[in-house]
């Protein structure tokens, strides 16, 4: 159901999880390395299958992979619609993410359209 990819490029590492349901892909992580240290950068789940367990099997699957490659701790940094803002910083802060303080002060993206909030937020493996 699950299956865990690095896929390697000359100037980053990324890793890539995703879930498969019925031979169809539904949702990925996908994870910067920077300084040693994983980012997920992106979480995605299809609309049609949200809210039915598959992005905590993901995200759990996730961490698992990254505590066999040595990770200690996982940051999240992700930008969400400030509509949709609190929703995910519930969902994260079930599975164990808390506040990640840093001097970056640009937490909010405003395209004219839309509003965006960064969240950063992370999760001890140990």
């Amino acid at each position: 159901m699950l299956r865990f990819v690095k896929l390697i490029n000359k100037n980053t590492n990324v890793l890539k999880n995703v879930i498969n349901k019925n031979g169809k892909n539904i949702g990925n992580i996908d994870i910067t390395i920077s300084k040693g240290d994983p980012i997920i950068t992106e979480m995605l789940i299809d609309e049609k299958y949200r809210k039915k367990g598959y992005g905590s099997l993901l995200l759990s699957n996730t961490e698992e992979e990254l505590i066999k490659l040595g990770a200690n701790s996982i940051i999240l940094n992700l930008w969400s619609l400030d509509r949709c803002f609190f929703n995910y910083s519930r969902f994260y802060s079930k599975k164990g993410y808390v506040s990640f303080i840093d001097n970056n002060k640009n937490n909010v993206l405003d395209d004219g359209n839309n509003l965006y909030y960064n969240l950063k937020l992370i999760k001890s493996l140990y």
